[in-house]
């Protein structure tokens, strides 16, 4: 019983991410109809990131019932769940242990796979934070916790789980596996590296305290941290190529 829970929870969840990535197409479909065909790319986008928004939101309230009314735990879970107090230590732990990860990650991938500095993905991303701010609530919040739910408590989490191995090798597997995934979803093909370096401390901290929160608050942590540095040193710093070198460097800690 406590596995098919779980995995009507788990497929629920991931219904729930698409749903809450796809509500701006039927959304702008909507404003452009009632508009007769006439854009304003403005108004449309402002929508779409309120509706974008309220999807995310509305998805992690249903989200946080179902964790209310279907308990159905890991075994892993069961096993390596820590104290709160240590599970505050290991957060802290994972948070300067995943900058340490992005930036070696971000060296081989520059100068070993000679892929580019700067992340489409995370510039884009930018652009719009900084055009409309209340997006920054995907950013820094919402997103992270949907992404860790879907990407470490489901995917990772299931198959490490299934796995009837070696502990290390099925960690592997589960880590590898779900950091593509991550990446494929980001549409970042070309910082592959640096999503499975974040998959690896993430699920490494989500294994060593068997509780989600602490890959979601330290994800949300670096999100939040990065979307403050850039929102300053884009006020403070003039000269534009230097702020284009220092963004290089931050894009590399956005994921």
């Amino acid at each position: 019983m406590n596995q098919k829970a779980r995995w009507i929870k788990h497929i629920s969840i991931i219904v729930l991410y698409i749903m809450a990535q796809l509500i701006v197409l039927p959304v702008a479909l909507v404003y452009m109809i009632m508009n007769q065909g006439q854009v304003d790319e403005e108004a449309v986008t402002r929508i779409s990131l309120i509706a974008n928004i309220i999807g995310f939101v509305i998805a992690l309230i249903i989200i946080g019932i179902l964790f209310i009314k279907i308990k159905a735990p890991f075994d892993f879970e069961l096993k390596y769940r820590q104290p709160w107090l240590v599970s505050l230590g290991w957060l802290v732990f994972g948070v300067v242990f995943a900058y340490i990860t992005q930036i070696i990650t971000s060296i081989i991938n520059t100068q070993v796979l000679k892929n580019p500095m700067q992340s489409e993905n995370t510039m884009e991303i930018m652009e719009i934070a900084f055009q409309y701010p209340f997006f920054i609530l995907i950013v820094a919040i919402l997103g992270p916790i949907l992404e860790e739910l879907v990407f470490r408590k489901v995917l990772f989490g299931e198959i490490f789980n299934a796995l009837k191995i070696n502990k290390y090798v099925a960690f592997t597997i589960a880590f590898l596996i779900s950091g593509f995934i991550f990446a494929i979803a980001h549409m970042d093909f070309t910082h592959i590296i640096i999503y499975l370096g974040m998959s690896f401390v993430f699920s490494l901290i989500y294994v060593m305290t068997g509780r989600i929160i602490v890959p979601i608050i330290a994800h949300a942590l670096m999100n939040t941290i990065v979307v403050i540095l850039q929102f300053t040193f884009k006020d403070t710093i003039k000269d534009l190529e230097q702020f284009q070198e220092l963004s290089n460097l931050i894009f590399y800690f956005f994921i």
